[in-house]
């Protein structure tokens, strides 16, 4: 069973103490369990009324457990940890990629874009999975008000034709793929996103603030208005638009 050694409470943030040194002379992975010696104050420690040492170790502590947990325990563990946001965008870019595939799938089908309830369905449950990892309870209905906030108003299939239109017009393909390549970017769009959105709300929570629905709405929409704009949005469609091609 590996092990961590967490020496707790520990002011000598940058500096090794005799202590630390001796443990380390022990080569301890060796003769013990002990895969890391981690270094932790949990609490800023005031020395005195000008001296003060801050919180450390505990982003490192949480490094360490996620390598040394069994695969089949890490998506839990990301979940619940607080201070790693990086580790939760990270997993939930994993989960978004199977989406964004269902959502081309859907898409080469005669379906009506604006009115089609399956690549709906995909991008709720997308936005719920996302939300899962970041820890999040939310509703069908609190993601379906998310999308509406873009989808509603016309914006995101607008833009999603758009940018497909654009890197489509020196290329002769069917109709049924410039519509499934137009409904993955789109996907691909609300789960880059949502996952920046819930970034912010999660430091946000770190700080202890709480971002109220319609605050976490208008970010969703900035957020969208300057990924589209991005050079990043181009070129996620155009991996999109060649991985299509490939298949046809």
């Amino acid at each position: 069973m590996p092990a961590i050694l967490i020496l707790s409470q520990y002011l000598g943030a940058g500096e090794e103490s005799e202590f630390l040194k001796y443990l380390k002379s022990q080569n301890l992975p060796v003769h013990y369990p002990v895969h890391y010696i981690v270094l932790v104050l949990a609490c800023d420690k005031a020395i005195t009324r000008t001296i003060t040492i801050l919180v450390h170790g505990l982003e490192h502590l949480i490094g360490c457990t996620l390598e040394l947990l069994p695969e089949v325990a890490r998506l839990a563990f990301i979940q619940q940890q607080l201070l790693r946001v990086d580790l939760k965008a990270e997993a939930a870019w994993k989960f978004a990629s199977g989406y964004v595939g269902s959502a081309a799938f859907i898409g080469a089908a005669p379906i009506p874009f604006a009115d089609a309830p399956l690549l709906v369905t995909v991008e709720v449950a997308l936005s719920l999975n996302i939300s899962r990892i970041f820890g999040r309870k939310a509703s069908p209905e609190f993601c379906l008000s998310l999308i509406g906030a873009l989808a509603g108003i016309g914006l995101a299939p607008t833009i999603g034709r758009a940018i497909v239109f654009n890197l489509l017009k020196l290329i002769p393909v069917a109709g049924s793929t410039t519509q499934s390549a137009t409904a993955a970017t789109i996907t691909l769009a609300i789960a880059y996103v949502y996952i920046e959105v819930m970034k912010a709300v999660a430091y946000a929570e770190i700080k202890g603030n709480q971002l109220l629905q319609s605050e976490i709405e208008e970010l969703l929409r900035e957020q969208y208005f300057k990924y589209v704009g991005s050079k990043q949005a181009e070129q996620k469609a155009q991996a999109i638009v060649r991985n299509i091609l490939k298949n046809i």
